[in-house]
């Protein structure tokens, strides 16, 4: 019974949506053309060299290598083995989804535990430094602002790593094998793979800046509000409205540092696609980005007081 009203809701959803497609082609059509340009000019660039340059590392033993230059850090600070400072180092400099892709990867090859997974996930939630400091820049034009956004963002994430951390460290040890696959097999292998999940993300900033074009032409909310949900939902587009409003710069970096941190459902939506074939928990992934937005906010206001004064 319950699955049939799931099903049934699910069908009414997606008839209503047709309806509302068909009724609003111009809307429907500008918002597939926003999408593209985001990902063209943000997500594309940004993740397609670092996704095909994890696979290959991983592949050729560089998990080992880094692991061993960062293994006292990483276990004392977050109860982790050091295979994890991969995953950790590469989300920080590619930016989400990534930390997802990294993690599937590393469990599936062995490298590291359904455990150590779950406790990955909820810390490695980084932004792109390059949109923080590039695109977010762009728009508010305040450094201080920015920098201050950046601290936060990371600074509340390695906070999380530690507060969620295990009380005891895992002890096992991994093996490190390089592949035995040519490289150029490796290279193509890598390139397939990361088109598909790029063209995975593609559909859903797609899927969601739909949705938001439909939902706000049929409700009627103060501005305000209507660029909060906005970014609540797919968070490229709630930065570019809530930086073009007439609100203060110190509230706009606060907003904005929430949105980064909190993700937007788009972003969790890409990341519970990734994940989808291990079993790592999406309420841990949830609930710590509810976490790490309270941290970040907390910390913003900290670090602005602190590079304002005076």
């Amino acid at each position: 019974m319950k699955k049939n009203l799931y099903n049934f809701t699910i069908l009414s959803f997606l008839i209503l949506c047709l309806f509302f497609i068909l009724s609003n082609p111009k809307e429907i059509i500008e918002a597939g053309i926003f999408s593209l340009e985001i990902w063209k000019k943000n997500i594309f660039p940004s993740l397609f060299p670092f996704f095909i340059l994890a696979d290959l590392l991983i592949n050729y033993g560089f998990v080992g290598i880094l692991g061993n230059l960062l293994k006292k850090p990483i276990q004392s600070l977050f109860h982790l083995r050091s295979v994890c400072a991969f995953v950790i180092i590469m989300s920080l400099l590619s930016g989400f989804p990534s930390s997802a892709k990294y993690i599937t990867k590393l469990y599936h090859e062995k490298i590291i535990t359904l455990k150590e997974a779950n406790h990955l996930i909820t810390f490695t939630h980084f932004s792109n430094p390059l949109f923080i400091l590039g695109t977010i820049f762009s728009l508010l034009n305040n450094q201080k602002i920015c920098l201050c956004i950046l601290f936060a963002h990371y600074g509340a994430n390695f906070i999380l790593g530690i507060l969620l951390r295990e009380k005891k460290q895992e002890t096992t040890q991994s093996k490190f094998e390089q592949t035995k696959k040519p490289f150029v097999a490796c290279f193509s292998n890598s390139i397939e793979n990361t088109i598909h999940t790029l063209a995975y993300i593609l559909g859903t900033i797609t899927v969601f800046l739909v949705l938001t074009t439909v939902l706000f032409k049929y409700i009627d909310l103060p501005i305000l509000l209507k660029n909060i949900l906005r970014g609540f939902l797919e968070i490229t587009q709630g930065i570019k409205y809530i930086s073009a409003m007439d609100l203060s710069i110190h509230l706009k970096g606060l907003i904005i540092t929430i949105f980064l941190s909190f993700g937007g459902l788009c972003i969790h939506m890409q990341v519970l696609g990734i994940i989808k074939d291990i079993k790592i928990k999406y309420s841990r992934y949830f609930f710590s980005r509810i976490l790490h937005a309270i941290l970040a906010s907390s910390l913003y206001l900290f670090f602005l007081i602190f590079l304002t004064r005076g």
